[in-house]
Parts: C-alpha cells; structure tokens; sequence
C-alpha cells in the first residue's frame, strides 16, 4: 500500500487499476457523496468501516428486515475472511417505526462493522465497496475506532 501511495505522489499513472481515489489522486480530499457525513472519516485503513446505501426506513423498522440486512452483511463479510467481524451495528430510533423521520440524520441509515483487523476491513471493503444491495449502491468508508464506539 505505502510503495502504491508513493508511486501515487511522484506522478506514476496509476488511473484504470481499480484503486481507491485517495491512492490514485493522493493530493485530492476523499469525495463523500453529496448529502453523506460521515465522522470520525479515516483516509487510511483502519479495522472500523462504515457502510451506506443499504439501510432504508423500512429496513430499520421492520424487525425481520432490519436481522436479514446485518446477518447478510455478517454473512458476506466473514465469507471473504473467515470470522473477522467482531460486532455490527446499525442504529434505530427509539421507536423504529419513526425510522422514516429519523433516516439519513446523524448515524441513521448507516452500517458500522469492526473488523479484527485492517486488513481484514480492507478485504471486504474493497469487495463490497460499489455493489448494489436491494437496487442501492453500497459506499463504504473506513473511520475511526472513536467514531465507531460512538455509532
């Protein structure tokens, strides 16, 4: 990763290899999608990643849908490492079936996962990161382990 960054910064052409945008453009800020915030952003692997573009109001107040949706990610995950993800969460309103007023402010409508590692994170971030998931793209986003104690 640091010989790719270093690469990156002596103006090697790195465009067309797949890589994330703060690899390939080191001097250009890492580029949320319009309306997303996401605290605590870490521009450089970490074991905590943050996904969106999978949670929806009625995935967080329905009960079933709201298990299926972690236990799929769950799933995926430790699919492409074999049992890295140490806890999952996704925050609800008090009363989930509020979840229509309360998505997309603060951390409603995200995904938090702690992986055992960065490495690990790094895995399955790069292999889920674009993807759809019930006709939405999924962003994910590494941050910090404050940021993910805080979700």
């Amino acid at each position: 990763m640091e010989a790719l960054k270093a690469a990156a910064a002596s103006g090697a052409n790195l465009q067309g290899l797949g890589l994330p945008d703060h690899i390939v453009n080191p001097n250009q800020p890492m580029q949320l999608p319009p309306g997303v915030r996401i605290d605590g952003l870490s521009l450089v692997p970490t074991p905590d990643l943050c996904f969106t573009g999978m949670v929806t109001a009625d995935r967080l107040s329905n009960d079933s849908e709201y298990k299926d949706m972690l236990d799929d990610l769950r799933d995926q995950c430790n699919e492409f490492v074999a049992d890295s993800v140490m806890d999952i969460k996704a925050p609800r309103p008090y009363d989930p079936m509020l979840s229509d007023q309360y998505i997309g402010i603060g951390n409603y409508g995200k995904i938090f996962v702690k992986y055992r590692d960065a490495a690990a994170a790094q895995v399955c971030k790069d292999k889920i990161h674009g993807r759809l998931y019930g006709g939405q793209q999924v962003q994910v986003y590494y941050i910090s382990e404050e940021a993910f104690a805080k979700a």
